[in-house]
């Protein structure tokens, strides 16, 4: 799976996290908990296994975001297709180890009519939630581990 980078909208942004690729993965396999440091999602819920196929549903501001599990290889990357009212997006996690820590590129693409009708102001927001998963995942990730 890729992003349709012919969408009407793609973003793609990148980040150093100080923790091993297992420990960002463990971070974003634990779908349940992305609302404890992601700060625009409000819920989630996987319906499965961390598998391709799997569906979840998750609340991110308003939007409430139906998703499947394309592209599942742990620890180096993880995508998924979400659907919510007149958008489909396609988002990639890629975790490359770089000594010690992870190099982490995330990359989505919105399509469909809302992408087309509010494409700045859709784009605007993408961008700062993927930094905000940079941002997340660090704090998550970094913050040293309960004996």
């Amino acid at each position: 799976m890729q992003i349709n980078r012919d969408a009407p909208i793609v973003s793609t942004k990148d980040g150093i996290i100080y923790a091993t690729p297992d420990r960002v993965w463990e971070a974003l396999a634990d779908v349940s908990s992305w609302s404890a440091w992601h700060p625009e999602i409000r819920s989630a819920a996987l319906q499965g296994a961390v598998e391709p196929g799997t569906q979840f549903r998750w609340k991110s501001g308003a939007a409430t975001i139906n998703s499947t599990l394309e592209v599942v290889e742990q620890p180096t990357l993880l995508g998924w297709v979400g659907r919510s009212t007149g958008l489909t997006a396609r988002h990639m996690f890629h975790l490359h180890p770089d000594d010690g820590h992870t190099r982490l590129t995330i990359e989505e693409s919105m399509e469909g009519p809302t992408a087309r009708l509010l494409k700045r102001f859709l784009l605007r927001m993408l961008d700062r939630s993927l930094e905000a998963w940079i941002a997340g995942l660090k704090r998550r990730t970094e913050a040293p581990t309960s004996s």
